[in-house]
């Protein structure tokens, strides 16, 4: 109901609803008053007393409804309620007044008259008030099914589509103005005769339509074909459904959407011609987003050319397969180029999926549409650039590459050694030349590695495995090696080799299959537990003695919650750049790992044997794993009084300090030494305890160190750990990302540090 009649029906809705409050409390209060001055048994009076309230609660009721019905009831219904109230109250009343005028007349006694004409009067009111209120709602569920009627009809005549109703004879019921338009019958030469549009060929198809939508079925976006007033055919999209009868007993008629796309699909045919040709093209053509530099569309020739189909190349940008663009700075530059100049054509290189490249030329244009595009159209220029290849590749290849490559002769002398060679080894070009690559051993491979390498490149083979080297600085790392004979005239006269520094890869992979273990394997099996318990609880849970069950499902759910956030700790602390290297004494950062486990086990025996270590300076980021040793040595002794002890030694020839931590607990098992020493992998039903030793492997290999772990006689274990030595200025030495496993960097200043420790 609208803001604007409300204030117009209250009064009539203050008078109704007083009026029959008034009608309620006046039956009532009279019936109470004579039922308490009545001789009545108590009995009586309480069924008397529920009668009044049967008549008196719906007059009342229906006063309280009709005035708080403002928005639900408008003025119209507000007076055919009140008149059916006076309709149900004014016969009755009116005759039961003549009966008692009659009566008295005549001499005839009543008892309690207006008692009588109250009740009589209240009866018909409520009858009226029932009979108003039915009839009120009836009509307004009348107007709103015309209301809606009226708007629906509207919107179909308005629609900008074809919408049809038909009966079951097919015979036209409802022609909008939109079917006039498209068809070109008049609503006035189709409405009452058969549907004007079915071909010969047609009828068959609409009939199975239609008796697929009178069978419940909703029909939608089919494709069919109608003829126009003027023969000609086409295309439309059907939806259908069913109107029933007003008894919904059965369908009446059937009511069509139809949606012409003859237009869309002429064009779909051109899209397609012109695809094909697009397709076919010698040359590759890309439609690209100018703002992100995502592909748009693609022919097949760029597909092929690539080595992606059609929806893998969709996926990816100008950024992924040109490799003068491979960040998004590069393209919003490129494209500010192309804005400026309106077109561009330059010689690219381009990526396959399978990682392969090849030489293109590109002509590439902007286009405003819709939007910003850049169409680029790149030839493969790979023949015409062979040439050049053969001419400048090996001077590129070796200069410019990112990997470790020298050469040398057919005895292995170093004839020539790259810039990347001194990055990875240490070494500059200089200072390997005339050297052979023994100076690169670390003493890993013994002699049988070697010799099957020689074999293998003087038969003429390529040797491709990897090699753990020693830097000039002494660290070790891993390379991927490969050394491939050269030849004069069939004949070998030496050998190029490549390496590629392989170390973080090896160190992630390690990390990885850990990690993987632990949280496929061990929290798995803490979770079965877990799972297991719970199942007895349930089961048990009203018996005290369980209890027990619920002490072991919380303490497997506590080591699931430690060693998951172990596991978290460590992936979170490799994955950022290691800090700057800060030099720290050997014997200072000794004493405050002592120190932070001094009040938490004040009866372990803990000393350092060489107490001459405060000239020794290592990278201060060894912290954690020398807390992991202390911490594995205290925590797994099984000692009544554990012992532990820290040994420090110094090897001045190699500038290497090795630091020893051996204990007098159960020793550490075979497959973990076996596992952090000598790099043997991990199996899914063997595998190391925990993520401790491999904390402190991945530590002291980021800082170029070792680690060795040896068995005490006759019990404990020895973990000794190999580290440069750096200067006070700090190490200079190639290192690996890494990033303190406290979360912060360790000895940034001294006085942080001993605040923090």
């Amino acid at each position: 109901m609208k803001r604007g009649s409300t204030a117009s029906n209250t009064g009539p809705r203050l008078v109704g609803a007083v009026l029959l409050v008034a009608l309620a409390l006046l039956v009532g209060g009279y019936s109470v008053s004579h039922i308490m001055s009545s001789q009545e048994p108590m009995s009586g009076r309480i069924i008397g007393g529920l009668a009044v309230l049967g008549l008196t609660l719906p007059l009342a009721g229906g006063g309280l409804w009709i005035w708080t019905t403002e928005h639900s009831l408008n003025g119209e219904g507000l007076f055919r309620i009140l008149g059916w109230c006076g309709v149900g109250m004014a016969p009755l009343a009116t005759f039961s007044i003549l009966i008692i005028v009659y009566q008295r007349q005549h001499g005839v006694a009543l008892v309690e008259p207006f008692g009588i004409l109250l009740w009589i009067a209240g009866g018909g009111t409520v009858g009226g008030l029932i009979t108003g209120v039915y009839d009120v709602r009836r009509r307004e569920a009348y107007q709103r099914q015309q209301r809606t009627a009226d708007r629906l009809s509207r919107l179909i005549e308005a629609a900008p589509v074809p919408i049809i109703e038909h009966d079951l004879d097919r015979r036209v019921r409802r022609w909008n103005d939109a079917a006039e338009r498209v068809f070109g019958w008049s609503a006035d030469e189709v409405v009452g005769d058969r549907l004007p549009f079915l071909s010969d060929t047609s009828r068959e198809e609409f009939t199975t339509l239609r008796n697929r939508t009178l069978a419940g079925e909703r029909l939608t976006n089919v494709g069919i074909q109608r003829q126009t007033k003027d023969g000609e055919l086409r295309d439309f999209l059907l939806s259908t459904a069913s109107i029933p009868t007003e008894d919904d007993s059965s369908p009446m008629s059937v009511i069509g959407i139809l949606i012409d796309i003859t237009h869309r699909k002429r064009q779909q045919k051109r899209l397609e011609l012109f695809r094909t040709l697009l397709d076919h093209s010698n040359d590759s053509i890309f439609l690209v987003d100018a703002e992100t530099g995502d592909f748009v569309d693609v022919n097949e020739t760029a597909c092929d050319s690539l080595g992606y189909d059609r929806e893998e190349l969709l996926e990816l940008s100008a950024t992924d397969v040109e490799e003068t663009l491979s960040t998004k700075v590069d393209w919003r530059s490129h494209i500010e180029k192309i804005r400026e100049e309106g077109s561009v054509l330059y010689e690219g290189k381009q990526e396959r999926k399978d990682g392969s490249t090849f030489p293109v030329e590109v002509n590439i244009a902007h286009v405003v549409l819709d939007q910003e595009y850049t169409v680029a159209i790149a030839r493969d220029i790979t023949n015409r650039k062979e040439r050049e290849r053969e001419l400048t590749q090996f001077q590129k290849a070796v200069e410019h590459a990112g990997y470790a490559i020298y050469i040398t002769d057919r005895d292995g002398t170093i004839e020539y050694a790259n810039i990347a060679f001194e990055d990875v080894t240490g070494y500059a070009p200089d200072e390997v030349v005339g050297n052979d690559p023994s100076i690169l051993q670390s003493g890993v491979h013994g002699e049988g590695y070697y010799q099957r390498l020689w074999n293998t490149i003087l038969a003429g083979q390529i040797w491709e495995e990897e090699i753990v080297n020693q830097r000039r600085s002494g660290e070790r790392y891993t390379a991927s090696q490969t050394i491939a004979p050269i030849y004069e005239d069939d004949t070998i006269v030496g050998f190029v080799a490549i390496q590629s520094d392989i170390t973080a890869q090896h160190l992630r992979e390690q990390r990885i299959s850990v990690l993987h273990r632990i949280l496929r394997h061990d929290l798995k099996n803490a979770v079965n537990v877990v799972a297991g318990h719970a199942e007895l609880l349930r089961a048990e849970l009203e018996e005290p003695e369980y209890q027990t069950y619920v002490n072991e499902i919380d303490n497997q759910a506590q080591t699931l919650i430690a060693l998951s956030e172990t596991a978290q700790t460590v992936t979170n602390a490799f994955e950022n750049t290691r800090p700057p290297v800060r030099p720290v004494s050997v014997g200072d950062i000794l004493s405050r790992v002592i120190d932070s486990f001094g009040d938490t086990h004040t009866d372990i025996d803990i000393s350092i044997d060489d107490q001459t270590t405060d000239s020794i300076l290592v990278d201060s980021s060894i912290k954690p794993a020398l807390e992991e040793l202390l911490e594995n040595a205290i925590k797994h002794n099984d000692q009544p009084d554990p012992v532990v002890k820290i040994s420090v030694q110094i090897d001045q020839d190699s500038d290497h300090v090795s630091i020893a931590v051996a204990d007098d607990g159960p020793g550490i098992p075979e497959l973990d030494r076996q596992t952090i020493c000598r790099d043997v992998p991990e199996e899914p039903l063997q595998h190391s305890s925990g993520m401790g030793l491999w904390l402190v492997k991945w530590v002291v290999t980021t800082l170029g160190g070792t680690v060795d772990i040896t068995n005490n006689d006759p019990r404990g274990s020895t973990v000794t750990l190999t580290l440069p030595v750096v200067s006070e200025s700090g190490s200079t030495a190639v290192r690996q990302p890494f990033t303190d496993i406290s979360g912060s960097e360790y000895e940034q200043q001294n006085s942080e540090t001993e605040h923090d420790d």
